[in-house]
């Protein structure tokens, strides 16, 4: 056998055309182990991967300084904090691309020596250190495949996926604080998440379900599916979060009609001066069990239908994750906070922005074809399940986070002349929309898009009407509203009600006074109208002069209840704590249970009731005033309420005394159609509302 430089050829192995040669120390018996592993595992590897290696592999033997000789085994009883760093403080392997050669730890011998029936199972990673062994071979001829390929490990589609970011100068993490990684030494660079991701998309049979767009990746790169026969599925289940914690939802891509940029329009502070990115998920109703007749409800089939489904309705949003307190503006723009995927309701997000914010909320719909769809909701599992980053409002804010989640899906879209859209960096929202437009992603005259209004104009007529600013012709605007919101006090908006409410005595049933009883009641809601808005806004303050107080160190200092409101928020916002072992998106079985989801719900109602007690504690006069406010809006509805009953007495009363006189005087009426009928007894006393078309036919035959 031909000697070369101090090695000698054992063999040629079946791999496309390359060899292995061995150092001259290693041993026969050394030799013929490690000529039998390396058999068996390249006959498991792609062949696209096999002919991707270097045609000639040094094959040598280390103890590389490890004071151990053995494989670790006490990986998975460390903190996750630790493993990396328990595992890393053990060499199993290196690859240099100068001189072609794999340098294996020397322990790795022993454990294929002992053999896969005899090795020591862990519960985590690759299952038991005979597969560690395995798994470092693939992760360093991974790196020798990356290498000799020209790094794709290093290109933009996959720093995308892996949770890294390419500049001009170089490729940086910026998934900060990973959840449920099989290895976070995938973190480390872009070439090590390329080798670790490589083992388990050979070796994981579940890796296809776990990251099914990573798998993607992979398979489209070698070429092929190594488990084309695999039994396991995407789970479709995101925690939604709600203020009750999260609670389960199912998003199966078969219900999903189609995705649409959401786009809430600028506020006022700065954290919202440029608007907000998201994106709707339009969910179709699925079927149901009528709970009266225990009767299966057939869901909204697939089609314009579903857009009416709102309550169904969710939206992917990334945040800035600070337990719901107003952003401090410093640790925002240079980072500070982690940034999440959350997914919300529709309904609350509407309530967050039109409601409480005076923001319209504007959805353009996404062109995706229905793979894409698919591949934007496997994107979304993972991104939610695995994905902390770091908030920042001008390099890393939720334009660019959106417009990340969305790069891989349509990186290979073109449009009718054939060619590809261009994601160039955007960092604002509508920056992002402007991109969308440009590359044919969202069309602006698409009549499909739906706005959602702000309350403001809302707001703006109850302002007028509840104070009676349009009798003194004082323009009621934007401005105004927001000076009165802002500045009006409490005991002269209450007075105010009184007064209105004192005008409410009279008990004429005549058309005139009903309805001024009716227009009355009008104003009144304005009041109750105005203190809700009153109310959002000074809780929101409250919020905000909570937060500033959690950032002063003098603050803390003074007042260590802090600490414990931060604590009890962040464990309402614990995604990974609804999912135990395993990596990835979590099979059905790693899903918390039902009973734990309860449980969930429970401790963060406990968690609400004891971060109200420490706010009492520290902002006393604060939660008095929002206190007093709720109790007044409170009173308020009692008697508008308790008004509205006594009208609806009295109106029933002239219905029924008008139907009779005009059944008498105009017998023909009747036969002229309800909208007649209606316009005798006052159209706009008698609406729908309050009375049914078929009441009235009813009353009239009779009466």
């Amino acid at each position: 056998m031909k000697l070369m430089l101090g090695l000698f050829l054992l063999t040629s192995l079946s791999a496309g055309a390359q060899t292995f040669t061995y150092q001259s120390g290693i041993s026969a018996a050394d030799k013929a182990i490690l000529q039998n592993e390396l058999g068996d595992i390249l006959s498991t590897l792609p062949q696209k991967f096999k002919s991707g290696l270097p045609a000639s592999v040094k094959i040598n033997l280390s103890s590389f300084g490890d004071k151990t000789s053995e494989i670790p085994s006490d990986l998975c009883d460390a903190e996750p904090e630790q493993k990396t760093a328990t595992k890393r403080s053990f060499t199993y392997g290196k690859y240099q691309k100068l001189d072609r050669s794999l340098t294996l730890n020397s322990a790795l011998v022993r454990e294929f020596s002992r053999g896969k029936n005899s090795s020591t199972k862990i519960s985590c990673q690759h299952g038991s250190l005979f597969e560690q062994a395995r798994a470092t071979i693939i992760h360093e001829l991974g790196h020798a495949f990356d290498m000799n390929n020209g790094s794709p490990s290093q290109k933009g589609d996959f720093a995308n996926i892996a949770g890294f970011k390419n500049s001009k100068i170089h490729t940086f993490r910026i998934n900060d604080d990973p959840m449920r990684s099989p290895d976070e030494y995938e973190f480390k660079n872009t070439e090590e998440a390329f080798a670790i991701n490589l083992e388990y998309f050979v070796m994981d049979e579940e890796f296809s379900c776990r990251r099914p767009v990573m798998f993607s990746y992979y398979k489209k790169l070698l070429g092929t599916d190594p488990f084309p026969s695999k039994n396991c599925q995407v789970n479709r289940t995101l925690m939604l979060t709600s203020q009750l914690g999260m609670l389960p939802v199912t998003v199966d891509p078969e219900r999903v009609y189609r995705i649409d940029y959401l786009m809430a329009a600028p506020g006022r502070d700065m954290s919202s001066g440029f608007g907000h990115s998201m994106y709707r998920i339009v969910m179709c109703a699925p079927d149901y069990i009528d709970p009266v007749t225990a009767k299966t409800i057939a869901g909204t089939p697939m089609g314009e239908k579903c857009l009416k489904d709102k309550l169904f309705h969710s939206v992917v949003s990334y945040r800035a994750n600070n337990q719901d307190a107003t952003l401090n503006y410093f640790k925002g723009i240079f980072g500070g906070y982690p940034s999440q995927l959350f997914l919300l309701s529709f309904a609350d997000v509407l309530e967050e922005y039109n409601r409480t914010e005076l923001r319209d909320v504007t959805a353009y719909p996404m062109k995706f074809t229905r793979p894409q769809i698919v591949d934007f909701l496997n994107r979304v599992s993972e991104e939610h399940w695995g994905y902390r980053g770091s908030y920042k409002f001008v390099t890393n804010n939720c334009a660019t986070e959106s417009l990340r989640i969305i790069k891989n899906t349509v990186a290979e879209s073109r449009n009718e002349q054939g060619i590809a859209p261009r994601l160039l960096p955007t960092l604002t929202p509508v920056g992002l929309r402007h991109l969308l437009t440009t590359s044919g992603l969202i069309d602006q005259n698409d009549p499909a898009i739906e706005t959602y209004k702000a309350r403001t104009d809302y707001l703006i007529a109850a302002y007028s009407l509840a104070y009676g600013y349009q009798k003194k012709k004082v323009k009621a605007d934007n401005e105004a509203l927001s000076n009165f919101v802002l500045n009006s006090k409490f005991e002269t908006r209450k007075d105010a009600f009184v007064k209105t409410l004192a005008l409410s005595s009279s008990s004429a049933h005549d058309q005139a006074s009903l309805l001024g009883q009716k227009n009355l009641m009008t104003k009144l809601a304005s009041f109750s109208i105005l203190e809700q808005q009153i109310i959002r806004v000074k809780a929101g303050m409250l919020k905000k002069k909570l937060a500033e107080m959690a950032t002063d160190k003098k603050m803390q200092a003074a007042h260590p209840e802090l600490a414990l409101l931060k604590k009890t928020e962040t464990s309402r916002v614990s995604i990974d704590a609804l999912s135990s072992r395993g990596y990835g998106i979590p099979l059905s079985s790693e899903l918390a249970t039902q009973n734990e989801v309860v449980k969930n719900v429970e401790e963060t109602r406990s968690m609400i009731e004891e971060s109200q007690k420490i706010l009492e504690a520290i902002l006393p006069q604060d939660t008095k005033e929002i206190r007093e406010l709720a109790d007044h809006l409170n009173e308020m509805n009692v008697k508008a309420l308790d008004l509205r009953r006594v009208f609806k007495s009295s109106l029933d009363q002239y219905i029924e005394s008008a139907i009779r006189s005009l059944k008498q005087s105009r017998p023909e009426l009747l036969s002229s159609g309800i909208a007649e009928i209606r316009k005798a007894l006052g159209s706009d006393l008698v609406t729908v509302k309050e009375i049914a078309d078929d009441k009235i036919v009813k009353l009239w035959e009779t009466l």
